[in-house]
């Protein structure tokens, strides 16, 4: 009885080193499966930068799409401002946009 008892224990012992193994190897796979396709690169179209009109029209247009799109409610006047502070989410500060703009081109900006 005892030899049936270890044949038994020995036979699950490899079923569950097997499992163990084919489970391993399906983790690898589908891990470089997946870091393959998240690594894929593309090409990116160049891009034609238009004319940037800084004449009063445009500029009054810029401060109306700003306003539209509810940019000053965090960057109030542009000038920046603490809108969040919470004791869990910390304190979200929008950045002073009048010395953060002139740092990029106009390729950089559209």
């Amino acid at each position: 009885m005892k030899q049936l008892t270890d044949i038994v224990f020995r036979w699950i012992g490899y079923l569950v080193t097997g499992a163990a193994l084919a489970a391993s190897l399906a983790y690898g796979y589908f891990y470089f499966a997946a870091e393959r396709v998240l690594d894929r690169r593309y090409p990116l179209p160049a891009v034609t930068v238009p004319p940037i009109p800084k004449d009063a029209a445009a500029l009054a247009e810029g401060e109306r799409i700003a306003i539209l799109r509810g940019c000053t409610g965090c960057h109030d006047r542009l000038y920046g401002d603490v809108f969040d502070d919470e004791f869990l989410l910390g304190t979200l500060v929008a950045p002073n946009l009048t010395e953060v703009l002139p740092r990029y081109s106009d390729e950089d900006l559209v």
